[in-house]
């Protein structure tokens, strides 16, 4: 087992540091393999005035002065990463007493018999500032050697009355050949085996210090053998303090050798030859100048540093011996401390050997005594370890969320700032513990961690754990986190340590929300869209099933359902058109000067009848004169539609609709007005209504059919203009009230275009002036048969193609007048490419073309003109427009009214 001294006193165990409990006044602490300190004892509380207890891990380092810390962390942490003893000197406190004490500390690795650590034993005693051996740092010893300091050295307490020797360190038996028991067992001082000739000068030294002095006196002490030592007995004022106890003092013999000019009431300190043979033994630079900088003795260790031998080095001066120190920061504290006659420390680099020394300077005799230890190493690990904190600080500060090291062992967790981020409460205001955090950790995802960190420290395989879980916010509210950690084992797979990251999810968990929601509201959508499809679906198959089984429809009664069922289904198809159009930025509306007014006119004149048809009264409340707004005609009567066809459903017969339009001259605002008597619509729904999604009533035994899609068109199609929609309802059976909002741009008034009333067409298209060749082009057989038979009806004389190539063929050999083609078209050519190969044959270039297609985009538009076509009829196809449009074509120029 290895042993370390600090200032003559040995560390022999881990658990039993030599504190003031058993003779050696100081603090101790001990720490694990890691450097995480596990215990503390001695004087701590008095001196540095921390509690014990919050002492372990790290917080140890809290008790240390500021100034201080920094470096000694370093130190601490570079000697546990190397296994080197720890030699560092700092101020701790204040205690309580106000005083802050600076201390002198040593620890050293203790080691099991393979030579792995199992921990660390330290001792700190006061610094006594002009104690060469104190100064001078403690040796390090392995067991079974001597330990240098007791070499030359005897450590005593006594008692002040009388100076009977209460404790005295085993180097006794080396250098007097006395035992610790025959010195303790009744002596009354030192002063009773000095020499005869000495004693009188020992006891007026102790009266001296009786009257309160610390009288350095030196003496032989006689041996058994009848020999003499010479020595000199001073009493350490610093270690006297530190016992706390008034009524004994600490003290140390030193060994001075055979020398017969020592002072016998000097300085409390040796000579400088002395101290130079300690110096050699410990291996340390050793140099002393005199009250004029001069050098009078030199180390060989000194001499090998600065090149020179000891000839050239004694009598120059010591800015001369070592150039290195002239104008240095160090040559300032020297200077001070001649001056002031106080001990001092500082780091200087040597050139000649390229090593950085760590110098302490005590003050001897008239001059100084400088004492090195190469610090090289400790310096590349120290400024090496802050580099690994400043990269872990950086790293700290660079990923989200919070990082923690968590010490199983003490229960300590270090956590990063990150924790302000996440939960907005400093790591300062936390509390070190796995319980403060479990503390916060909502009740519910307890039981499922605690799992998965049993899983984690049960099985020696395993490393890593992931859970989310909630923790509470120092608002209150619950954060979601993704905690992921890495358990650190021991070589004997014991886990001590867990460290981890965890990340505030909650945005996360909260998109993870809303997709579970849109994929349920698109899974409700779904459901109602293949419901109200088969709606219209039911009747149209219903009455051709009729008219199949030979029923006779002289009224034309299932012929019109056919045909108000498949205008309800392309209007479902225009509402799902235009929503994703909406949705994906690809609607356009083309806004112009216009008379909302006029506007509103028109569009109630369509839904007369519809309102008939269910009981009800259609209102209406319209101004005189125009209101110019900055609108699209189109999208705006599309809104109006909306509006009133909502009302319209959701009113039952016998209500009334009103519409109103007026100015806000204050808001600056024309204002459309849809009210209704119909079912209301309740609280919870109202902020939801203009949702894609949404459905004010869904309860399939109330259902008023649709998709729920007019609103959100209106909401949308308003604001692409500049305006808005309101909604108001008393609740349920109170009725429903909307409200258009557009801006009123009365400076346009002389701009507006008037709208004409569209006319009523003919239920029947007129016969064609004559017969005409046409091709149908569909890959779809039905639709392309009903479209030739009902052509042919007409008088047409008419072929069928089912993709482009067959259709190309017929066209080159029939050259027919007009292509009536589809755009979706199977094979290596569509619809499109069909346009522009029959415009660059000759023989087809002069047929006109129409496109027939379920594409009804702007875009599908502007595609299909590019491409040759001169018409553009989206489906469901009207084919009333369709026969007008053929009659248009006169004998005389079979192409009338071609796109050009």
């Amino acid at each position: 087992m290895q042993q370390a001294e600090a200032g003559g006193v040995a560390l022999s165990s881990r658990r039993g540091p030599v504190g003031p409990g058993n003779g050696m006044p100081g603090l101790w602490w001990t720490a694990g393999p890691d450097g995480a300190v596990d215990a503390v004892g001695g004087r701590w509380r008095d001196w540095t005035g921390q509690d014990p207890a919050l002492a372990v891990g790290d917080g140890w380092l809290g008790a240390i002065s500021a100034e201080d810390a920094l470096r000694v962390r370093s130190a601490w942490r570079a000697a546990v990463a190397s296994g080197a003893p720890f030699r560092e000197r700092f101020r701790v406190g204040p205690g309580p007493d106000g005083v802050l004490r600076r201390l002198a500390a040593a620890a050293e690795p203790i080691r099991d018999d393979d030579g792995r650590p199992l921990g660390w034993s330290a001792l700190a005693i006061l610094d006594p500032d002009a104690s060469p051996l104190a100064g001078a740092g403690p040796a390090t010893a392995t067991a079974g050697d001597e330990t240098r300091g007791e070499d030359f050295a005897i450590f005593w307490i006594a008692s002040r009355d009388g100076f009977r020797l209460a404790s005295v360190s085993p180097s006794c038996e080396r250098l007097l050949g006395r035992s610790v028991a025959e010195l303790t067992s009744g002596l009354a001082c030192w002063a009773e085996l000095a020499h005869p000739d000495d004693r009188p000068r020992v006891l007026e030294a102790y009266a001296r210090r009786a009257s309160g002095e610390e009288a350095a006196v030196s003496y032989r002490l006689l041996r058994p053998d009848g020999s003499s030592a010479r020595v000199l007995d001073r009493v350490l004022p610093a270690l006297t303090e530190s016992m706390g106890d008034p009524a004994r003092i600490f003290g140390v013999l030193e060994d001075v050798g055979p020398e017969p000019d020592l002072p016998t009431d000097g300085p409390s300190s040796p000579d400088s030859e002395r101290l130079l043979e300690l110096i050699e033994g410990l291996g340390d630079l050793f140099l002393a100048v005199d009250g004029q900088w001069r050098c009078v003795s030199a180390s060989d260790q000194a001499c090998a540093v600065l090149g020179r031998d000891r000839s050239a080095l004694v009598g120059r001066t010591l800015w001369e011996a070592v150039p290195e120190l002239v104008n240095s920061v160090g040559e300032e504290l020297l200077r001070s401390a001649l001056a002031g006659r106080t001990a001092v420390e500082f780091e200087q680099f040597l050139g000649p050997s390229g090593l950085w020394f760590e110098f302490r300077s005590y003050p001897v005799a008239d001059g100084l005594a400088l004492i090195g230890r190469d610090v090289t190493e400790a310096k590349a690990n120290r400024l090496a370890l802050l580099e690994v904190e400043e990269r872990y600080r950086l790293a700290a500060e660079a990923v989200v969320g919070l990082i923690y090291d968590w010490r199983l062992e003490s229960g300590l967790v270090h956590r990063s700032p990150g924790l302000f981020g996440l939960l907005g409460i400093r790591p300062e205001e936390a509390e070190p513990t796995d319980d403060w955090w479990r503390a916060r950790i909502h009740p519910d995802d307890l039981p499922e961690l605690d799992r998965q960190r049993a899983k984690l420290l049960a099985d020696p395989r395993r490393q890593h754990y992931s859970f989310e879980y909630r923790v509470r916010h120092r608002d209150g509210h619950d954060v979601d986190v993704w905690d992921k950690g890495f358990c650190v084992r021991d070589a004997g797979g014991r886990p001590v340590r867990i460290v981890g990251n965890a990340i505030d999810i909650s945005e996360r968990r909260r998109a993870e929300e809303a997709l579970r929601e849109a994929d349920r509201m698109k899974d409700e959508f779904l459901g109602m869209l293949a419901h109200e499809l088969r709606n219209p679906l039911s009747p149209i198959l219903s009455a051709a099933q009729a008219l199949r089984s030979g029923n006779s429809d002289p009224g034309g009664e299932l012929v019109a359902i056919i045909e108000r069922q498949a205008h309800h289904m392309g209007r479902l198809v225009d509402d799902l058109l235009d929503i994703s159009r909406i949705s994906h930025g690809q609607l356009r509306v083309e806004p112009r000067p216009m008379d909302v007014v006029a506007l509103v006119r028109q569009t109630l004149g369509t839904f007369a009848e519809l309102f008939r048809d269910n009981g009800l009264t259609l209102q209406a409340d319209l101004p005189e004169a125009p209101l110019a707004i900055w609108a699209d005609p189109t999208r705006l009567a599309q809104c109006v539609g909306n509006l009133l066809h909502n009302a319209a459903k959701f009113t039952e017969p016998g209500g009334a609709v009103t519409v109103v339009v007026r100015a806000s001259p204050q808001d600056r605002e024309a204002q459309i007005i849809v009210q209704d008597t119909g079912i209301g619509i309740s609280p919870e729904v109202l902020p939801t209504l203009f949702r894609t999604d949404s459905q004010a009533d869904r309860n399939p035994g109330r259902s008023r059919g649709g998709l729920g899609l007019g609103l959100a068109l209106v909401k949308n199609l308003v604001a692409m203009q500049g305006g808005r929609v309101d909604v108001f309802s008393a609740g349920e059976g109170q009725g429903s009230t909307f409200t258009l909002r557009l801006p009123l741009r009365q400076d346009l008034a002389d701009q507006v275009d008037p709208i004409v009333p569209e006319q009523p067409q003919p239920a029947e298209p007129p016969a064609p002036p004559r017969a005409l060749r046409l091709l149908v082009v569909d890959d779809r057989p039905d639709m392309a048969k009903i479209l030739s038979r009902m052509l042919r009806a007409e008088g047409h004389e008419v072929a069928e193609a089912g993709d482009a190539e067959q259709a190309l063929a017929l066209a080159r050999r029939l050259r027919p007048e007009v292509v009536i083609s589809d755009i979706g078209l199977p094979g290596p050519v569509d619809g499109y490419g069909l346009a522009e190969a029959l415009r660059a044959d000759p023989d087809t270039a002069s047929a006109l073309l129409i496109a027939v297609t379920g594409y009804a985009r702007a875009d599908d538009r502007d595609r299909a003109f590019r491409s040759g076509f001169d018409e553009h009829l989206t489906k469901p196809l009207d084919f009333a427009a369709l026969c007008r449009r053929l009659a248009e074509i006169s004998p005389r120029s079979p192409l009338a009214g071609r796109r050009h």
